[in-house]
């Protein structure tokens, strides 16, 4: 005999810059936090922008505390 535990998705805990920021620098570094830790798959965050457009992010393949660097300075003042 053998039961299964629920599978509980991992939560997201914290991201920087938070929704809605309107002051964070250009060339700043993203950062997200999870509260247990996750494998990501090459494609798991991705950043879409008004301007800046083919932007690679390099991160950690697993963890529960990532830093986003995009490799570029955005256009001071686009949405993302």
């Amino acid at each position: 005999n053998f039961t299964t535990a629920a599978l509980t998705p991992p939560a997201l805990v914290s991201t920087i810059p938070g929704n809605g920021a309107s002051n964070f620098p250009s060339a700043g570094d993203l950062q997200v936090v999870f509260d247990t830790t996750v494998n990501l798959a090459a494609s798991a965050f991705t950043l879409n922008c008004s301007q800046t457009s083919g932007i690679t992010l390099s991160y950690a393949s697993s963890g529960s505390n990532f830093t986003l660097d995009t490799g570029v300075a955005l256009v001071e003042g686009e949405s993302c």
